[in-house]
């Protein structure tokens, strides 16, 4: 049984985080601030943590840092359900992925289901890295390379759509806001397809997302990073929690 401390001020989102995972099969251990929180991890180590950020007295990034230190937890996923708040600094200080709230039952699941299924054993992972940019694709396949990662550049939707088909990566990284076939036409496409479907995807946005923009792409993307603010840091945060990688191996 999966196990997973719910660790949130407000007792509505509590309450319902906790009956998500409960109907789907996991334990769930819900408390309201950053102290319980720990006495909880002392107690019993779990398999994931959900983390709200915004909480009087300690917040969620000072759980982040604080958890840093202990090297019991380093291999446990801190999933972020925050209405409000940095991501992409939450992401920085060592939580494996986002969502914002308002969630479905269906985001909240799925992204679980990532964070704490079993890896396969692969010698090197694949990342298909989808931006017309020439810059852009460059500076991200430096950063996916140097953390032990083998790229394969497209710079259209179409060609994305054809990499996909004909040899499909362990991970789609992909900007929105490309000529002629755009992202949004690929996200469509990709879940048309059985073949694609599963593939995991990250969202590249250079403009600033809207909560509802956000929560729209999270239907269909297991994560949305921006191109703006500390990318390295959140996007490989986002890469390592994806991707299937050996027991004894992680994104560095």
């Amino acid at each position: 049984m999966t196990e997973v401390l719910v660790v949130d001020d407000d007792p509505r989102s509590r309450e319902i985080l906790s009956r998500y995972l409960r109907e789907a099969g996991c334990g769930v251990t819900a408390v309201d601030g950053v102290d319980e929180a720990l006495a909880a991890t002392q107690r019993s180590a779990p398999n994931l943590i959900t983390l709200d950020l915004n909480m009087p007295g300690k917040d969620g990034f000072d759980f982040l840092r604080l958890v840093a230190d202990r090297p019991e937890l380093k291999q446990v996923p801190i999933l972020v359900v925050s209405s409000e708040g940095d991501h992409e600094r939450a992401l920085a200080l060592g939580a494996r992925a986002t969502l914002s709230k308002p969630i479905t039952r269906r985001e909240l699941l799925k992204r679980v289901s990532t964070l704490t299924s079993p890896r396969r054993e692969r010698r090197q992972p694949r990342v298909l890295l989808a931006d017309d940019e020439p810059l852009a694709n460059r500076v991200i396949s430096t950063y996916l390379a140097e953390a032990g990662v083998e790229v394969v550049s497209a710079f259209d939707g179409r060609e994305t759509l054809r990499l996909l088909q004909t040899d499909p990566p362990d991970l789609l990284i992909l900007d929105l806001m490309m000529p002629d076939f755009s992202g949004y036409q690929v996200l469509e496409a990709l879940g048309r397809s059985p073949a694609t479907a599963q593939i995991p995807v990250i969202i590249l946005s250079a403009q600033p997302l809207t909560k509802k923009q956000r929560c729209a792409l999270e239907e269909h993307a297991q994560a949305v990073v921006s191109k703006s603010i500390n990318l390295r840091e959140s996007l490989l945060s986002q890469v390592a929690a994806l991707l299937p990688r050996g027991r004894d191996e992680d994104i560095r």
